[in-house]
């Protein structure tokens, strides 16, 4: 794929290894990932004959299919995050950033709610015709909690968070779907955050202190 040249330098060498196979473009979902998920389920499967399969493509790439030849049950369970909270751990009501598509930037309250909750229905209508009309559930979703360097953490005053939270939520509403929240732990504290994306603020105590 690549090696060094006589000056020390990287040099590629076939740069559509990973785009091509022979002559035809690589599909990574439907050409590997489907694949893969479908022997899974169907290995897991029989040993549970029954189990639900909870099933995702690429984040922001919704071109998995699942036919009714293909191992049942599933859920299909997508991704839907506001990507303008992630990318800046910021919120702001007049500003988002369609997570799927060609993410452009949305402006406006209204066109807001109505950009969520057209990419949650978006989703819908794919298990519907190319998943084989499959349940479905926003595998995740949700906010990063620490907004503007964890502010409010130290002063007490969420409102932003529910705020941002809400505009999520309003979007899972709109279109009566399921969801789970990435990453909200029981064990969360303020002091250490939610010890997963931010695991690196816990200390565990010294034997000296135990």
């Amino acid at each position: 794929v690549w090696d060094v040249d006589a000056s020390g330098c990287p040099n590629l060498l076939r740069p559509d290894y990973f785009s091509k196979k022979g002559a035809s473009e690589v599909n990574f979902v439907n050409d590997y990932f489907g694949p893969f998920a479908k022997k899974f389920a169907q290995t897991i499967q029989a040993e549970h004959p029954g189990a639900i399969i909870y099933v995702s493509g690429e984040t922001t790439n919704d071109t998995l299919e699942w036919g009714a030849d293909d191992p049942q049950p599933i859920v299909y369970a997508p991704h839907g995050y506001d990507a303008y909270v992630l990318y800046f751990k910021s919120f702001n009501s007049w500003a988002a950033v369609e997570s799927r598509g060609a993410g452009r930037v949305v402006i406006g309250p209204r066109r807001i709610r109505r950009s969520f909750a057209a990419q949650i229905a978006h989703l819908k209508t794919h298990a519907g015709e190319k998943m084989g009309g499959v349940p479905t559930l926003i595998g995740e979703f949700g906010i990063a909690f620490d907004l503007q360097g964890g502010r409010a953490f130290k002063n007490g005053d969420f409102s932003q968070q529910i705020r941002t939270l809400d505009r999520s939520l309003r979007a899972m509403e709109d279109n009566l779907v399921s969801w789970t929240i990435w990453n909200y732990t029981p064990d969360n504290s303020n002091e250490r955050g939610d010890l997963w994306n931010d695991c690196l603020l816990y200390t565990s105590p010294s034997p000296r202190d135990s």
